[in-house]
């Protein structure tokens, strides 16, 4: 159902603007254009993120007081139930600023399911579009910590990955290949002009050579579904509910299978650097397990305190130690997440488990293949990148705008 009051209005309007301030932000004062100065997570630019982040949530729990309740959806009621939850154990645990962190990424989603707001597709190629144009005419051979063409960087030249190229300095999580890739799809769903063969083109271009392993696992998973799996017969089904799961399986067993990819001798310089991050086909596979690893170490931790670790209390992931394999520490903005939350929240994580398994059946009942393709990538990213599920983040917020775009017929083609 599409909801058209002054309140959506207003909730839609304010979406669009926070999300593409955010990107214009980035473009200009946070990753690209410039160079060695780049987002600190203070000063000036703390403010300029996340200040309207706050404005953001307050003006839309200000529109939800206005129609005196909130829409009965699963999904708002099993995020409720788990900032409840965290912020009990948050107490617990002395641990405010655990809380403060969840509460500025679920309470702007729970806007985002009640009003059902959207991105326009003309504002995500205008955008795309417009970061792009931004690198190359103001891309500074000087400074070679990105670049539009192969060659131009020097990050990474030690594991032979000069081609590598990105629309924002390099980071974790891999924002330019993500954003390209949700560009790709959605011009393939969205778009029905001739238009959409040179997003395909820009964006397979910036996909290819992001040099970015979980986004290549992504994009050939959400391709099969496009190509391989009958659109028309896509609904609530058991293929579909398992293939979420099974996408996450394909994950974890390609890294535990990581030791045998150097055994295939593939003598391909391509092939070595985006996969094993070398120029030798003899190179050491082990980066490729380092997340597993770490999701292994989060369960390792909980399995030490006890059974107080049911409700999040007692796990040493308060004391984190360094975690070299994969350069992260535990506790911090290390990778895989969502197990970091399980081993902090206990038994409450289940309720944001529930509340991403209530987005796939709503995608699936409404038979929103878009929809659900972006879920199974943001479900891949969420656990691959510990600091994907962030609000301050317009590649992030844009996945979001993709989720209702289907039912909503405001949406027009380029």
């Amino acid at each position: 159902m599409v909801r058209t009051g002054l309140p959506t209005k207003s909730s839609q309007y304010m979406f669009v603007s926070y999300t593409t301030y955010l990107l214009i932000l980035w473009t200009f004062l946070n990753y690209g254009g410039k160079g060695a100065d780049p987002y600190t997570g203070g000063g000036i630019r703390w403010f300029l993120i996340t200040i309207p982040l706050f404005i953001y949530i307050l003006i839309n729990l200000a529109l939800i007081v206005k129609e005196y309740k909130i829409k009965k959806d699963p999904i708002i009621i099993f995020l409720g139930l788990y900032l409840l939850s965290s912020f009990l154990t948050s107490v617990v645990n002395f641990d405010i600023k655990h809380f403060s962190e969840t509460l500025r990424w679920a309470l702007p989603i729970i806007c985002i399911v009640h009003f059902r707001v959207y991105f326009p597709l003309r504002l995500i190629n205008g955008l795309y579009l417009f970061a792009l144009l931004f690198l190359i005419f103001t891309f500074d051979p000087q400074v070679t910590d990105y670049g539009y063409l192969p060659g131009q960087t020097t990050v990474n030249l030690h594991q032979g990955m000069w081609w590598r190229v990105s629309i924002w300095k390099y980071l974790t999580p891999p924002y330019s290949a993500a954003f390209s890739l949700i560009v790709f799809f959605a011009n393939y769903f969205l778009n029905k002009s001739k238009s959409r063969y040179l997003f395909y083109i820009i964006s397979i271009y910036f996909i290819i050579l992001s040099g970015n392993r979980t986004s290549y696992l992504i994009f050939v998973l959400c391709l099969s579904l496009v190509f391989v799996f009958d659109k028309n017969k896509f609904g609530y089904n058991r293929v579909y509910c398992i293939l979420p799961v099974l996408s996450l399986a394909i994950i974890f067993g390609l890294q535990l299978a990581s030791d045998i990819i150097p055994l295939l001798g593939i003598q391909n310089e391509f092939f070595n650097s985006a996969i094993l991050r070398s120029d030798s086909a003899n190179a050491d596979a082990q980066n490729l397990s380092s997340r597993f690893l770490i999701i292994l170490e989060h369960f390792r931790l909980m399995g030490s305190a006890g059974i107080s670790s049911i409700v999040g209390i007692g796990s040493d992931i308060y004391i984190s130690p360094y975690w070299t394999v994969n350069g992260g520490t535990l506790g911090g903005s290390t990778d895989s997440y969502l197990t970091h939350l399980l081993a902090r929240d206990g038994i409450s994580f289940l309720f944001l488990l529930f509340s991403f398994i209530s987005f796939f059946i709503v995608a699936m009942r409404e038979r929103n293949l878009f929809a659900y393709i972006i879920l199974i990538s943001l479900l891949l990213y969420t656990v691959g990148y510990g600091a994907w599920l962030n609000l301050t983040s317009p590649v992030f917020l844009i996945f979001l705008g993709c989720l209702y775009q289907q039912n909503n017929p405001l949406t027009k083609p380029i």
